[in-house]
């Protein structure tokens, strides 16, 4: 028989899956580069992203993998002066394979998801028709919330997560593993083309800036964190690629120099072992221990010491007072802005724009995009009522993550790593949020809402031991 036949069919989507994004990755890089001639190189570019599109629409799990995988590798091309990422095609393909399973196949929309999601859809809508910017705030809306919106409910549509998880969570460990080795690359002088440094000192890998780049990685590192302490055999090459994506993002990490980021994953890593503490998954807290100490006896010393001193200097400015006098600001002019638009906000990503203009400070900080705050920035983005629904959305993921986390008769150690391991990535976001706004990439709210989604997949909850089996073929 082909070596590849024999293969379980959920490392052959995986595989194929990997080479479909590398071969895009490559063609972006290499046409990024100016020192490379594009010529056949954009073609085969072209012709990689066409063939992935394909992909994500004929096969769901296939789809979702590319989708998860190109997330923490944010390629980009102007198009009739539009900024196009991948993830703009990837999530529409996606998004467009749900619908068609919603209208010709078996998938149900679930309510708990639809609603909430429409409800922040919508507040969105009336911010900006509400605000000062209409345009630039619609224009936003498309550009990064409302695709990782639908594929939060595309992934509740379409996903099993008794058949599906165990390779969700392989490309959720591999697309932090490349994303990682992208920003450990460029830390190491490495800036061909689309690696070139946006800071000096500090690594973003493919995003814009580094607190970006450390708003992927820290609910990433939480996440695989749970997965490996819990279920790594369950997981295709689970106990070296699991614990190998979260040492060298925990690296990738440090390089960002991210502050909030450090702390967001520092206290998910606390309640992730306070769960298993209450879940009595004594062996699971362990693989959590031996993961932190591996961390800062093994690959925190192999990070140079002047990035470790460049850290630790960042770290203590944060609590010296008149040090973030620019975030300071940002807030305030946020709180000012809500106050003239109380019930409405004024459109997403819309306050950057208008701190610039009608700023009584000045531009305090330099390209500043953001209030500095998820929720400040939340309400001037969606309105009051759009931020509820959404805070409604991720809280409701969270509970249900809670009830699916509970050992016992039929559980699935694979699921409670899953759920844990997606609460501590919650916690680890809300916490980064509560001094930095790093959503201006559709990525990283994609990336979110796909991991809220699976919380209101089929099977979450009813997850047997019995479901470990072969599985069946997606739609």
């Amino acid at each position: 028989m082909n070596r590849a036949q024999a293969l379980p069919l959920d490392v052959r989507t995986l595989l194929a899956a990997s080479l479909a994004v590398a071969c895009s990755v490559a063609a972006g890089v290499a046409v990024g580069s100016p020192s490379i001639g594009p010529g056949s190189l954009q073609m085969l570019g072209a012709l990689a992203a066409a063939g992935v599109v394909v992909a994500t629409l004929a096969h769901a799990r296939i789809g979702l993998v590319i989708v998860i995988v190109s997330l923490g590798l944010p390629l980009s091309v102007q198009v009739g002066g539009v900024n196009v990422h991948l993830a703009h095609v990837l999530l529409a393909a996606y998004s467009g394979r749900a619908v068609l399973e919603l209208l010709f196949g078996h998938g149900r929309l679930p309510a708990s998801i639809g609603i909430p999601a429409l409800v922040v859809a919508l507040g969105a809508v009336v911010a900006s028709l509400a605000g000062p910017s209409t345009g630039g705030s619609l224009y936003s809306l498309l550009d990064v919330f409302a695709l990782p919106l639908a594929a939060g409910v595309a992934t509740a549509i379409l996903v099993d997560v008794r058949r599906d998880l165990p390779l969700i969570a392989t490309a959720v460990a591999a697309g932090l593993l490349l994303t990682s080795l992208s920003a450990v690359l460029q830390a190491s002088g490495f800036t061909i083309g689309p690696l070139a440094a946006a800071e000096e000192g500090r690594a973003n890998g493919l995003f814009e800036h580094p607190n970006v780049l450390s708003g992927y990685l820290a609910p990433q590192i939480t996440l695989t964190i749970g997965l490996a302490a819990c279920a790594p055999r369950r997981v295709p090459l689970g106990p070296i690629l699991l614990p190998a994506a979260a040492l060298v993002g925990v690296a990738a990490l440090v390089f960002t120099l991210s502050r909030g980021a450090l702390l967001g994953m520092a206290a998910g890593i606390v309640v992730m072992i306070a769960l298993l503490i209450a879940r009595r998954q004594v062996t699971a807290v362990l693989g959590v221990i031996l993961v932190i100490v591996v961390t800062l006896f093994v690959t925190l010393p192999q990070v140079p010491q002047t990035q470790r001193e460049a850290f630790q200097e960042r770290f203590q400015r944060l609590f010296q007072p008149g040090t973030e006098v620019g975030r300071e600001l940002a807030r305030i002019q946020a709180t000012r802005l809500i106050a003239d638009y109380p019930l409405t906000g004024v459109g997403p990503l819309t306050f950057g724009r208008l701190s610039r203009e009608r700023s009584p400070f000045g531009d305090v900080e330099a390209g500043r995009e953001h209030s500095h705050n998820l929720f400040l920035e939340g309400y001037l983005s969606f309105g009051p009522v759009g931020l509820i629904a959404l805070l409604w959305l991720l809280g409701a993921a969270a509970w249900r993550y809670g009830r699916a986390s509970r050992a016992g008769p039929g559980s699935d150690q694979l699921v409670i790593g899953w759920s844990i391991g997606a609460i501590a990535a919650f916690v680890a976001v809300l916490v980064q949020g509560l001094g930095d706004f790093v959503f201006t990439n559709l990525e990283l709210f994609a990336l979110l809402l796909i991991v809220a989604g699976m919380a209101y997949a089929r099977g979450l909850v009813a997850s047997r031991p019995a479901a470990a089996r072969a599985y069946s073929s997606a739609p």
